[in-house]
C-alpha cells in the first residue's frame, strides 16, 4: 500500500490500492452525558450515558452478525465502552489506539459553546470561520487530527486484504477520515453530520474508495 504524501493535501486522495476489497466500517462512539448537555469533550475521558450503553448494545447486535475480522478503537473511554460489546460478541480482540482520538478542543473542554464564545469571543469566532488553520487555545488543528488518523487507516489496512475492518471513533475523526478518503476538502469537516453509534462504510478498490453507507443508525429506531 502506498500513500502519496504523509500529510494529503486538502482535496488530495491518497492512494490505498493494495486494499482492494477490505471493507471498513466507521463508527461514532454511542452518547455520553457530555453530549446530552452539548459540552465539548475532545480529550477529556467521558463515560458513557444509560442511553449510550443501550446504543452500544443495539449497535453490537447488529455487527456482530457480520464477518468483522478485526475491533479497532480510540483509547478514550466512550469509544472503547462502545466498541467492547461488538468485539466480545465477535470473539475477536478489542485493540486500542490514541490516533483514533477526537480533536483535543484544549481550554475549550468541558464548556458549552456559549461559555466559550463568552470567554474567548475572538478565538472561537476565527475557529468558526476558519476551522482547518485555526486551533482552540492549547488545543489541535483538524489538519493534525486528520493526518494521524489516516496514518491509522494507512498502517492498519495491508493487514486485513479483502477482509472487513470495525472501527469505533469520534465524530471529528470520523469525518476527518472520511474527507480524507474521499477525496473531500477539510473544510467541509464541520458540514458533515455523524450522530452517535452512527455507521459509514468505504469499501476499496483499485480507483479508490467507495462510500457505501454514511451516518446510519437504523439499529436505534
Amino acid at each position: 500500500m502506498k500513500q502519496r504524501e504523509d500529510r494529503p493535501a486538502e482535496g488530495g486522495l491518497p492512494e490505498y490500492t493494495a486494499a482492494a476489497g477490505t471493507e471498513l466500517v466507521l463508527v461514532r462512539h454511542a452518547e455520553t452525558e457530555w453530549n446530552r448537555e452539548r459540552r465539548i469533550q475532545g480529550h477529556t475521558d467521558v463515560a458513557l450515558s444509560p442511553s449510550g450503553c443501550e446504543q452500544a448494545r443495539r449497535l453490537s447486535l447488529r455487527l456482530s452478525r457480520e464477518p468483522i475480522r478485526a475491533v479497532y478503537a480510540s483509547d478514550l473511554a466512550r469509544a472503547r465502552a462502545t466498541a467492547e460489546p461488538l468485539a466480545a460478541a465477535l470473539g475477536v480482540p478489542l485493540q486500542t489506539t490514541a490516533l483514533l482520538r477526537e480533536v483535543s478542543f484544549g481550554a475549550w473542554e468541558g464548556l458549552t459553546t456559549a461559555e466559550v464564545e463568552a470567554g474567548w469571543p475572538d478565538e472561537y469566532a476565527a475557529w468558526r470561520h476558519d476551522s482547518v488553520s485555526c486551533r482552540p487555545p492549547q488545543g489541535e488543528r483538524i489538519a493534525e487530527m486528520q493526518c494521524r488518523t489516516l496514518a491509522f487507516v494507512a498502517a492498519i489496512l495491508p493487514t486485513y486484504p479483502g477482509e472487513r475492518v470495525a472501527v469505533v471513533a469520534h465524530g471529528g475523526s470520523v469525518k476527518a477520515i472520511l474527507c480524507g478518503l474521499m477525496g473531500f476538502p477539510l473544510s467541509v469537516w464541520r458540514r458533515l453530520r455523524v450522530d452517535n453509534t452512527s455507521v459509514s462504510r468505504l469499501v476499496f478498490a483499485p480507483l479508490g474508495p467507495t462510500l457505501t453507507l454514511y451516518n446510519d443508525t437504523s439499529h436505534l429506531e
